[in-house]
């Protein structure tokens, strides 16, 4: 029963990501970009036109570029994970949660901090439906069975140490942004013209602490451990290649960036899709 309702619930997200990231793409509309002042003075390029009218042009700059991630590799990995979890597939169970991983990240990010436009609705029926399918897609994995199906390729050492290097390097490079400017009065690098930072929310509150927590359990050799740290990996590796996508784009677009953030993001996007793919060659589909 249960794997019947994760079905559905997948497809539904994959149905609505697909209207989500294709209206982010190509949902046009005549307009020009304009300036903002926000509320803490701060002078804000506003995108003026498409779907993503009143967000900020460097805010669109990414979103459109994790849209299009979204729209032609996310989306088929999704629908291949399903596919495979639905054969008996431990790689597909694996690949399925990771992805939704990806997915819950990305239109929570969505949901709460893209401005309100036609597709409000649909953001929040994928930031909500993605919560329930990680849960069932995570409990269809057999844990106790799950350590002895890593062979001696499954990279263990190099998940941990990307765990950890992970989280420390967001809590360095955010509370780099955050810490100065909390008395200053002045507004923190990224904010733009949104009212918080949404995406230090997610990757302090949420990404980090998971990070370390996965990391500890895989040096323990707990059951759990090998599943959040080997979801946490394909989720952040779906991840990397819009963040790579992002740094692409924002080149393209001529938007600011900080040099020494874009090349650690382009390393850690790099390792983690190298320990992607040798974790899931890794995976036995049955112990010997």
């Amino acid at each position: 029963m249960s794997q019947r309702i994760l079905n559905i619930l997948t497809i539904v997200i994959l149905i609505l990501s697909i209207l989500a990231a294709g209206a982010g793409l190509f949902w046009g509309g005549a307009g020009e970009p304009f300036e903002f002042v926000s509320v803490m003075g701060e002078r804000v390029k506003i995108n003026g036109s498409g779907l993503y009218f009143y967000d900020p042009f460097e805010g669109v700059v990414q979103a459109q570029a994790q849209d299009a991630v979204t729209l032609f590799i996310a989306v088929p990995l999704l629908a291949a994970g399903l596919l495979l979890a639905n054969r008996g597939s431990l790689r597909g169970r694996l690949l399925l949660t990771g992805v939704l991983g990806y997915f819950l990240y990305t239109y929570t990010a969505t949901a709460f901090g893209v401005w309100f436009n036609p597709l409000f609705l649909v953001y929040v029926a994928l930031f909500g439906l993605s919560i329930f399918a990680v849960a069932l897609a995570a409990a269809q994995i057999d844990r106790p069975a799950l350590p002895a199906r890593c062979a001696k390729g499954f990279p263990r050492r190099g998940i941990i140490a990307l765990c950890f290097g992970t989280a420390a390097f967001l809590f360095i490079a955010w509370s780099g942004r955050i810490v100065p400017e909390l008395f200053s009065g002045k507004p923190p690098f990224g904010l733009l013209s949104y009212t918080t930072l949404f995406i230090q929310v997610l990757d302090l509150g949420v990404v980090a602490p998971l990070g370390v927590v996965g990391g500890i359990l895989l040096w323990k050799r707990t059951p759990f451990g090998y599943l959040l740290s080997i979801a946490l990996l394909i989720k952040g590796a779906s991840l990397g290649l819009a963040l790579l996508a992002m740094i692409v784009n924002a080149w393209r677009c001529g938007v600011e960036s900080s040099p020494v953030e874009t090349g650690v993001f382009i390393v850690l996007a790099a390792v983690m899709l190298m320990l992607c793919w040798k974790t899931l060659r890794s995976v036995r589909e049955k112990i010997p």
